[in-house]
């Protein structure tokens, strides 16, 4: 599956820690990247003062607390963990975080398409829309045969899409998901 990558920042005053990441946000997938930037610098906060990714196993690496898993956290949860952990090193750690940037929601199109390939999917995106921006259907295009995969779990379904219905208004225009491919036969 994809991945996504949420930059995670620390900052200092006391030493004050800053993860910046909206709660509601969770670590549920690999790759999330995440710069690290105490201050005032202090030679402990320079040890913390750097880039980390989430890696494919689901583990930080940070100076002086090794790994962490953070791969099913909530950002609260792993606001707790950091604080917890940075305790060892940093009297009274205050531990927020937020999210930078997020790469790994993405979707597919192959098929008779102008452009085939990944695309992101940053925010809300139709079937049409993923479309339009895979430059169209091409000339063979088998309107009526248009399909979504979508894995859930170990199952994988297989939603019809009828491009002129849609384009009409008459028809369903799905919301794609992370990770849907879409197929134009």
């Amino acid at each position: 599956m994809a991945c996504w990558e949420p930059s995670l920042l620390f900052w200092s005053s006391r030493p004050h820690f800053t993860l910046k990441v909206p709660a509601h946000q969770l670590l549920r997938q690999r790759g999330p990247s995440l710069p690290i930037r105490p201050q005032p610098p202090k030679v402990i906060e320079a040890e913390l003062s750097q880039g980390v990714v989430v890696r494919p196993d689901g583990l930080i690496s940070l100076p002086l607390l090794n790994d962490l898993k953070v791969l099913g956290l909530t950002t609260d949860e792993l606001q707790a963990l950091l604080t917890e952990k940075l305790k060892t090193v940093v009297n009274d750690p205050q531990v927020t975080v937020i999210v930078k940037a997020v790469h790994s929601r993405k979707v597919f199109v192959m098929g008779s398409v102008a452009k085939q390939g990944v695309y992101p999917l940053g925010g809300r995106k139709t079937v049409l829309e993923l479309l339009a921006e895979a430059g169209g259907l091409g000339a063979f295009a088998k309107t009526r045969s248009i399909y979504i995969l979508r894995k859930t779990g170990e199952k994988e379904t297989r939603i019809p899409f009828n491009y002129k219905k849609a384009l009409s208004g008459k028809g369903d225009n799905p919301e794609l998901l992370p990770g849907d491919m879409v197929v134009v036969p």
